[in-house]
């Protein structure tokens, strides 16, 4: 009896170990994935921040255009490819990492396009173009896309609370 329990205080020693270290590695596992998921969060809101900054420029650039009445202007502008470059990107990793997101990316998706139609759409009959017109017409189409970004970006906030929480 007195030989065993050396050998067996030794064993309980060990797996002991072993256990500690399983959950130190579970959680340092755990703490680097919710790490990786924030810095893709963050990455994606910050593509939708300058995509909803280059479409209000866009926006602004083409008010000024139809206001003066100046068709260079509109087709000058180069925010609109900007924010779709910035749109995809962000639309990419969602997809990526949280495909559960589907309805606010299409959502998301078809205000866009919805934008930038009106605008191939604006250039295409700027001469027959008013700018009380133009105005009610751009303020809807904003005012959808800016409502899709705004739902996309509260739940990234809500994802980035998930991660966080240690």
């Amino acid at each position: 009896m007195e030989s065993i329990l050396p050998v067996f205080q030794t064993m309980l020693g060990g797996m002991l170990t072993l256990l500690g270290v399983y959950i130190v590695q579970n959680k340092s596992n755990k703490r680097e994935h919710n790490k990786h998921y924030r810095e893709i969060i963050q990455k994606c809101y910050e593509h939708l921040l300058s995509m909803e900054s280059y479409y209000l420029e866009e926006s602004v650039n083409f008010f000024k255009g139809v206001r003066d009445n100046d068709l260079l202007k509109l087709r000058k502008s180069q925010h609109g490819s900007l924010g779709s470059e910035e749109s995809n990107k962000a639309v990419a990793l969602i997809e990526l990492y949280f495909p559960e997101f589907d309805d606010l990316v299409e959502e998301l998706s078809s205000a866009e396009t919805e934008m930038m139609n009106f605008n191939s759409d604006t250039i295409s009959s700027f001469s027959y173009l008013s700018v009380e017109k133009y105005n009610q017409e751009s303020e809807e189409y904003s005012e959808k896309l800016g409502e899709a970004i705004a739902n996309v970006k509260e739940v990234l906030v809500d994802e980035m609370r998930r991660y966080t929480a240690f």
